[in-house]
C-alpha cells in the first residue's frame, strides 16, 4: 500500500508542505509515496527522498480523477493507496472522487490558512503536529553539506509578482557591498528574470532547474531575495535567509528557518506613480521603503550569527503527539 499526495501549486507553496510529507514518511517507513502534481516539484521531492513516484498533473492520463461524473469503478488505481493527502480547495471534484473509495483515508487541507499561522505550521497541523522554529530541521540533497558552506551568497531578484520585487539596482548595490566583504554573489534567475541578464553584465548568474537550485542553496552561506518560491526552498535547504517583504504577510509567508532576517515595513506607503496612472489609491506596503543600508546590515548580522557556535538543532521536528 502507498500514500498519495496531491499538490498542484507553485514551487513555494509546494515546498511549505514538505515537512508534513516528511513526517508521514517517518510514520509509515514501509509505504511508497506518490505525488500527483507538477513534474518539476516532483523531481525536487524525489531528490529529497520524499517520493518514489510522480504523476504529472499536466498529463491527460489523470484527467478522469477530476471529473464530477467519475464512477467508483473507474477509480481502481486508487486501491493501491491507504491514504490520500490533499492540498486543494474543498470544492475540487478530486476530493469527491477520493471519498468514493471506502478504504481510502482522505486527509484534506485548503492551501492557505485563514489566520496568521505560519504556512509550514499550518500544514503540519494537518497531522496534528504543533511545533516551532526552535525544533526546525533542514532537508538535504544527495550532495549533502559535509564540506561546509561556501562564501557564496545566492541572490534571487524575482518572484511570482513584480509587486513583490525590491528594486534591482538595490540588489546590485548589496551584491557589490557583499563582494567587497569577500563574499561571492551568485544571481539565480528563473524564466521570469531572464530579461535582467543585460543589467547584470559582469556578474555571475545561473538559471538552474529546481533540483539544481536546491543543490546550490544547500552550499551557499546566505540567500538574499524577495518573497518567492526560491526563498522557501533556500530556507528548506538550511541556507540562512534575508527576505524582503512588501504586499505579502511575513507572519504567514516568512521563511521557515531560525536563520533569517525579514525586512518589512509595517506601515503603508503614500500613493505611488502607478496608483496615479490607474486612478486607484496604492494600499500596498512598499518595498521601496527598505534601504540598501538596512538590508546589508541584516546580511552582515545573519552571516555572523550563522557562523558562530550555537545550540545544535534537534534532529527532527516530528516529536509531538499526532492524530494520524
Amino acid at each position: 500500500m502507498g500514500i498519495l499526495v496531491y499538490h498542484s501549486g507553485a514551487l513555494g507553496d509546494f515546498v511549505t508542505t514538505l515537512p508534513v510529507v516528511a513526517y508521514l514518511r517517518s510514520r509509515y517507513p514501509n509505504r511508497s509515496f506518490t505525488l500527483l502534481g507538477n513534474k518539476s516539484n516532483g523531481e525536487l521531492g524525489t531528490k529529497l527522498g520524499l517520493f518514489e513516484h510522480v504523476w504529472d498533473i499536466d498529463s491527460s492520463r489523470w484527467g478522469y480523477l477530476f471529473s464530477e461524473s467519475c464512477k467508483p469503478e473507474t477509480l481502481r488505481i486508487l486501491d493501491n493507496f491507504s491514504h490520500a493527502v490533499v492540498f486543494a480547495h474543498a470544492r475540487s471534484p478530486f476530493i469527491g472522487n477520493l471519498r468514493k473509495c471506502a478504504a481510502l483515508e482522505v486527509l484534506h487541507q485548503t492551501p492557505f490558512p485563514l489566520d496568521k499561522t505560519p504556512i509550514v505550521e499550518y500544514h503540519l497541523a494537518l497531522a496534528g503536529i504543533c511545533t516551532g522554529l526552535n525544533s526546525w530541521a533542514p532537508f538535504t540533497t544527495a550532495h549533502g553539506r559535509g564540506s561546509g558552506r561556501t562564501r557564496t551568497v545566492a541572490i534571487h531578484p524575482g518572484s511570482g509578482s513584480t509587486r513583490k520585487n525590491w528594486p534591482l539596482e538595490r540588489f546590485s548595490q548589496c551584491a557589490h557591498d557583499l563582494q567587497h566583504q569577500g563574499y561571492n554573489p551568485l544571481w539565480i534567475l528563473g524564466p521570469c528574470e531572464q530579461h535582467l541578464l543585460p543589467s547584470l553584465k559582469g556578474s555571475t548568474a545561473v538559471s538552474p532547474t529546481v533540483t539544481e537550485c536546491a543543490d546550490i542553496l544547500s552550499t551557499c552561506c546566505l540567500f538574499l531575495g524577495n518573497d518567492s518560491g526560491v526563498m522557501h526552498l533556500a530556507a528548506a535547504m538550511g541556507c540562512p535567509v534575508v527576505a524582503l517583504f512588501g504586499p505579502s504577510d511575513p507572519e504567514i509567508w516568512g521563511p521557515y528557518t531560525p536563520l533569517r532576517r525579514i525586512m518589512y515595513k509595517g506601515g503603508k506607503c503614500s500613493p505611488c506613480h502607478s496608483s496615479v496612472i490607474t486612478g486607484h489609491r496604492c494600499n500596498r506596503r512598499c518595498l521601496k521603503d527598505i534601504t540598501v543600508k538596512e538590508v546589508f546590515a541584516a546580511c552582515h548580522s545573519l552571516l555572523k550569527e550563522s557562523t558562530s557556535p550555537r545550540r545544535k538543532s534537534q534532529s527532527s521536528i516530528f516529536h509531538q503527539n499526532t492524530n494520524i
